[in-house]
């Protein structure tokens, strides 16, 4: 082969070489693009799920751990074995709304995040984006809105929040601004939001993430924080549009709905100050969220299973709340409810308040009505304030007198609002039916006994029953509109459990045995009062009428009447009108004499100073 040739093929080779070297060369220097799958990896790394699942695996190890394969010594071995227990109890009982017991439990939670999982300020942003405002979600926003305000003002940060904000207030918002609601929306958190945050130490952030992961593993999910606040009450799974579809005809039509309808698991509510707020802003993450929430919100101490057969379940928490859940198919859809009682905050002077006129006339009047001793009922529709009133009255008892409970469940909490008096609580068990705790509760020296609440009609045989033997006076609740309604229902209730036959002997039990009724409620801005205390007296008689009457025809009216006629009378003795208390009708002599005779001297004195100030004397 000629030599130029064989030159120029190598020539060739060695430019076309270079060519490929010098490719590969700038291939190689430029710099990687990080793999796609390795930013998503880091992703999930900082994700509140995995953060979650990390939680529960390193608990689960800590608490299962064989501890006499660790060669400890006999003090480290109690000493570990005690945390263990603790945090044992911890984890059971934080479910039941024991606030001490969730800050235990979130305390490890922060540890082992910190700690152990590596949570700093460099890597904190990468689960929730603190930095960048825009991208939080708005339960991002509320958990730091929560978080701001707790550190000055604890359990009451909500209720700080929506005063300063003016978040309670009557809009004009859904169904296409045709209806009036409560609702505290999105974009008001977001617009309170940009007014309180300017910045967040990793301190705050870390508290964020903890009670976010503590929620979704032990807690109540989006409601966590809410139910621990000082507020009336909290529901969820009560709104929005089922998860069942419904059918349709047309894709289009399907995507529609879809799109234009909030999920059933857009279902956070509040009753706060007499009003229903659906916070619309907060949502269950999925409907199985839901559940979880609804499974684990009624367990206190145990109250069984709630199953498909027995629908509903209603118990009490740890600090007094009650609790009711539902489920499917006896409801729509799983709900919860949780009904709270301030209780360190529980006052006369808080439910019957000074921004009425003549406050003190109704707290007076009530005060002379316990220490009267008069079996009083307190009615009113839900959430008017009738059980608060209630619970608050007892302490217008004097002291000296035993007080016993019998209800469903255990709602008053009397022993922690009086831990210094004489008094129990029963309630009915599965093995233990409700007319054996009142059997017992006579033989317990009863002075007063307590109903928590009337709203079945063996309840009612107890009520009645209570006011016959075995204590002093009665009070109770009921949901009675009316006061000829309130013995109307107890007459129809003695009736249908077939203890009395005869509708007028029924009646007149009643009556006879409820003598007045403070009836509460609420207006359309949540504003509780009192609107009337009526007195409930039988009609007296002339028994020596027959007997100095020779008039045939008025003998035989008198007959028709005694027959046919009212049985018992109603008289309102004070009212609530144009914002104040007013006294109306006199309390009648009867009544009056019967009340001094169960009070002390001195309160006899006062009592009496009490009548002739607002009625002129009897």
């Amino acid at each position: 082969m000629d030599s130029s040739i064989i030159f120029n093929i190598l020539f060739i080779a060695l430019i076309i070489s270079g060519l490929i070297g010098l490719l590969l060369y700038f291939l190689w220097k430029k710099p990687k693009r990080p793999k796609a799958d390795s930013v998503q990896a880091q992703a999930e790394k900082y994700s509140i799920p995995i953060l979650v699942e990390y939680t529960k695996v390193m608990i689960n190890e800590f608490i299962n751990t064989n501890l006499m394969d660790m060669g400890l010594s006999g003090e480290e071995y109690e000493r570990r074995q005690a945390v263990v227990n603790e945090l044992r109890n911890a984890m059971r009982n934080a479910i039941s709304g024991e606030i001490r017991d969730k800050l235990y439990l979130k305390e490890h939670i922060e540890a082992i995040l910190e700690h152990d999982y590596g949570l700093n300020e460099k890597n904190i942003d990468l689960v929730i984006p603190f930095k960048q405002p825009d991208r939080l979600t708005s339960q991002d926003r509320f958990d730091i809105l929560m978080n701001h305000f707790k550190k000055k003002h604890g359990y009451k940060a909500l209720t700080f929040m929506i005063e300063k904000h003016k978040l309670g207030l009557l809009k004009r918002i859904i169904e296409g601004g045709k209806s009036e609601s409560y609702v505290i929306t999105e974009e008001e958190i977001q617009a309170v939001y940009r007014k309180e945050i300017r910045g967040l130490d990793f301190k705050d952030k870390l508290d964020v993430i903890v009670q976010r992961v503590y929620q979704l593993y032990k807690g109540f999910g989006v409601t966590d924080e809410i139910r621990d606040m000082n507020i009336d009450g909290l529901s969820g799974g009560v709104s929005g549009a089922p998860s069942k579809m419904t059918t349709v005809e047309h894709v289009a039509e399907l995507v529609g709905q879809m799109r234009s309808s909030k999920r059933g698991n857009n279902s956070v509510w509040i009753f706060y100050k007499g009003k229903t707020i659906h916070l619309s802003f907060l949502e269950f993450e999925t409907d199985l969220e839901l559940k979880r929430v609804a499974q684990n919100i009624y367990k206190h101490n145990s109250p069984g299973p709630l199953t498909e057969t027995s629908g509903f379940v209603v118990n009490d928490m740890a600090d007094g709340s009650r609790v009711v859940v539902v489920r499917p198919p006896f409801a729509e859809s799983w709900a919860f409810w949780v009904r709270k009682f301030d209780i360190p905050n529980l006052s006369i002077e808080n439910l019957i308040s000074d921004t009425h006129e003549q406050a003190d006339l109704a707290r007076n009047m009530i005060k002379n009505l316990m220490k009267g001793a008069q079996t009083t009922a307190y009615t009113g529709k839900t959430g008017a304030g009738k059980t608060s009133l209630m619970m608050t009255s007892i302490g217008f008892m004097y002291a000296f007198l035993n007080l016993r409970t019998v209800e469903l469940i255990f709602e008053l909490n009397l022993r922690q609002l009086y831990p210094e008096r004489n008094s129990i609580a029963f309630r009915e068990l599965p093995t233990i039916p409700g007319q054996e705790a009142l059997n017992l509760n006579k033989k317990t020296d009863t002075d007063v006994s307590i109903l928590g609440e009337v709203a079945s009609q063996s309840v009612a045989t107890w009520m009645i029953q209570m006011t016959q033997v075995g204590s002093l006076f009665t009070i109770f609740s009921h949901h009675a509109v009316t006061t000829r309604q309130l013995i109307k229902w107890f007459r129809d209730a003695l009736l249908a459990m077939q203890i009395m036959q005869d509708e007028r002997l029924a009646e007149e039990q009643v009556a006879e045995a409820i003598k007045w009724d403070i009836h509460v409620t609420r207006d359309q801005q949540g504003n509780r009062y009192i609107e009337r205390i009526t007195e409930i007296t039988l009609v007296q008689y002339d028994e020596s009428f027959f007997e100095n009457t020779n008039d045939y025809e008025q003998l035989m009216k008198e007959s028709i009447r005694r027959k046919h006629g009212p049985l018992w009378k109603e008289r309102n003795i004070l009212e609530y009108r144009d914002g104040g208390y007013v006294a109306v009708n006199p309390i009648s002599p009867d009544r009056i004499q019967e009340m001094r005779g169960n009070m002390l001297e001195e309160d006899q004195i006062a009592f009496d100073a009490f009548i002739s100030k607002h009625w002129g004397g009897n």
